[in-house]
């Protein structure tokens, strides 16, 4: 199994947003992005190498590898409404080109 590093999972929900916000572009209908909350259960453990650091990966539903249960926290990552570089708040917009009636 890889492990997914938390910060890998949330590069990814960025991605996944940035790409939303692409095919939406110009599109009739936008969708102003809130408050995201991201819930990972994570497996944690203290690194051999003698640096104390502990090593943090995020759990797959379902996933072949054991962990033990004292190794498994939930961690839960509040991110403000996403901004693009410029700190202009970003929109997620439909893909449909039909105005409701």
């Amino acid at each position: 199994m890889t492990e997914l590093g938390l910060s890998e999972a949330i590069e990814n929900v960025r991605e996944e947003l940035r790409r939303a916000m692409i095919a939406g572009a110009g599109a009739d209908i936008q969708f102003p992005v809130g408050q995201v909350t991201l819930e990972f259960q994570v497996g944690m453990r203290k690194t051999a190498d003698g640096t104390g650091k502990i090593k943090v990966w995020v759990l797959e539903a379902g996933a072949g590898a054991k962990v033990e249960h004292d190794d498994v926290q939930k961690v839960t990552v509040v991110l403000q409404p996403p901004i693009d570089a410029n700190g202009t708040p970003i929109k997620v917009a439909s893909g449909s080109q039909v105005r409701p009636g």
